[in-house]
């Protein structure tokens, strides 16, 4: 599948209903990329995504990408988004469109999409966060 009416077709084909996927990364105090232990499926394609926090970050570090292992800017480019430390506080979560390379819900005619293998979920921040939390990702999409 490489083309957004390949997949909105698999989509609306029984098999691809869609579905929710529930993912926790532990995120570090250092370091900005941090990998679940839990992979994403292969051939799912998100169109939205909920990220809750444990806790909030000590630091001014930006959420930048969201996606599988490898691949940036693969479900969510946060840049884009403005995910921003005042965000990601204790009880709090972000809301947003899938707009990366692999996901369905980018408001620009996004006329391909890479696709998907089964690999872990990785949050990459601009920096430390200064502060070891649990985020949470709830994706909603189609596929896997």
């Amino acid at each position: 599948m490489s083309s957004s009416k390949e997949i909105l077709a698999y989509a609306r084909s029984g098999p691809a209903n869609l579905r929710k996927i529930q993912i926790t990364v532990a995120v570090a105090a250092s370091g900005v990329t941090h990998d679940s232990t839990a992979s994403v499926p292969a051939n799912f394609y998100p169109m939205f995504l909920r990220i809750d926090f444990s806790a909030g970050i000590t630091n001014s570090e930006t959420l930048a990408d969201i996606g599988p292992t490898g691949v940036v800017n693969g479900f969510v480019d946060g840049g884009a988004l403005a995910f921003t430390a005042a965000k990601m506080q204790a009880g709090t979560s972000v809301e947003c469109p899938c707009n990366g390379t692999q996901g369905m819900g980018t408001a620009v005619a996004n006329t391909t999409i890479v696709a998907v293998t089964s690999a872990p979920l990785r949050l990459t921040y601009s920096g430390a966060t200064g502060t070891a939390i649990t985020a949470t990702v709830t994706m909603w999409g189609c596929g896997g």
